[in-house]
């Protein structure tokens, strides 16, 4: 009997992959226009949410999240 085998799909990993794909794509001094609260810190790009500081890297397009306080 043949063994049936899901296939497991992350659709957030999918969906992550597919924003990044766009964001390279995208004109990002319009999106610095766009998003004035967005800082421009070397290579990344930058935002405070929630009081995190969240960041895409502007040539490869991936996100890292940085955890600080804002005072």
């Amino acid at each position: 009997m043949e063994e049936f085998q899901m296939d497991e799909t992350n659709n957030y990993v999918k969906w992550c992959e597919q924003w990044r794909e766009k964001f390279l794509k995208m004109d990002q001094e319009e999106v610095k226009k766009r998003l004035p609260e967005l800082k421009d810190e070397g290579d990344w790009l930058t935002i405070c949410h929630f009081e995190r500081r969240l960041g895409v890297h502007k040539k490869a397009g991936r996100s890292s999240p940085w955890t600080i306080t804002i005072q």
